[in-house]
């Protein structure tokens, strides 16, 4: 998984490649890091369910678009 900072948030970003097809899946996780005990705002679930992406590299990007809104709209 890897992690990104996000002001007071720890933004963790993976991509898990589908058997089935070889298409990649997004996940997504949103932490408050502010605090000691770093409370778990999103726990890690798949972005969007039956959306695969062609490159791991556009699963993370969908990760983190999903994310960030979550913070926004939190």
């Amino acid at each position: 998984m890897h992690t990104e900072i996000a002001g007071p948030y720890a933004l963790g970003l993976d991509a898990k490649q589908l058997i089935d097809n070889g298409a990649w899946a997004a996940f997504a996780e949103v932490r408050r890091i502010d605090n000691a005990s770093g409370v778990c705002l999103l726990s890690d679930r798949q972005v969007a369910d039956h959306v695969s992406f062609a490159t791991k590299e556009a699963a993370i990007a969908a990760a983190r678009k999903f994310a960030l809104g979550s913070i926004l709209r939190g």
